[in-house]
Parts: C-alpha cells; sequence; structure tokens
C-alpha cells in the first residue's frame, strides 16, 4: 500500500494528508501522485464535512508569519509615535534623558534599516487607520484583547 507524505506542516500537511485519505469517494482526496494513505482516516473523516472545511481545507497563515506581521505593524506604529514624541520635545514638551534618547534613535535606526526610511511614513489617515486595524486583528488572533495597540 502506497502512503502519501504529508508536505509543509502543520495544518496543511494534516489538509493534503486527510485529502488522500478518503480513497473510496473517487479520488475526491487523492494527492496530486494520486498516492492515499489507509483508508482509516477516510473513514474517521466521513461525515465531517464541517471540522474538514474549517480545519483542514484552510488556508489559514501559520502562527510564525502571525507573528512576523504583528512585529512588522508594531515597529511601524512605534516607529511613528516616537517621531511624533520627538516633536512634542522639541515643541517643550516632555523631557527624557540624553541616554534614553540615544537608545530611541538607535531603535529607530534599526527599523529604518528592517523596512527601509521610505516605507515608514508619514501615513495619510485612511493609511494609519490601517496600519493599527492590522495591528489590532494580529493581535487579537494571537490572543489579545480587541484594540490592544500599546507599543
Amino acid at each position: 500500500m502506497c502512503r502519501a507524505r504529508p508536505s509543509g506542516s502543520g495544518v496543511r500537511g494534516v489538509w493534503q494528508l486527510a485529502q488522500a485519505a478518503a480513497g473510496g469517494h473517487e479520488g475526491r482526496y487523492a494527492t496530486p501522485s494520486g498516492h492515499r494513505p489507509p483508508l482509516v482516516l477516510a473513514r474517521m473523516l466521513e461525515g465531517r464535512d464541517e471540522f474538514v472545511n474549517r480545519y483542514l481545507r484552510s488556508n489559514m497563515r501559520t502562527e510564525a508569519e502571525l507573528l512576523a506581521a504583528e512585529q512588522e505593524f508594531f515597529d511601524r506604529v512605534w516607529y511613528d509615535r516616537t517621531l511624533s514624541g520627538e516633536e512634542r520635545r522639541g515643541a517643550g514638551g516632555e523631557k527624557l534623558s540624553d541616554e534614553l534618547i540615544k537608545k530611541i534613535e538607535a531603535a529607530r535606526n534599526e527599523v529604518d534599516a528592517k523596512y527601509g526610511k521610505g516605507s515608514l511614513g508619514p501615513y495619510n489617515q485612511f493609511e494609519w487607520g490601517m496600519i493599527n486595524g492590522k495591528l489590532s486583528a494580529l493581535r487579537w488572533v494571537l490572543g489579545d484583547e480587541w484594540d490592544f495597540l500599546d507599543t
């Protein structure tokens, strides 16, 4: 008996295995190469279309992809907020120690290097709303409360 090996990892790999499992259904779950794993898995999934559709046919992003996107939007919001803080300090607002200002500038240079200075704003109101909305949604998916936009 040929056994299909799921490619990739996580949900996508399980889905490919499940697709190949239901060999008794006219190839509905066959892998592209035509291999089918044991019929036991097909029988386990029989009648569980909602489960299969929700968890196995999904093209969901991996946790690593979600965390990377969350970090990008965190960096973008943090970067813009440091620029706003610098403007307030220049206008006689809050005072920071020279040491802290140097750390902020060093961290901002890292973000500049990572994303390119030209892609870090300034943003119009729509773009700013999209960036904050994406950060909020990503954090919610990762387990935080809605509208958690701390940086």
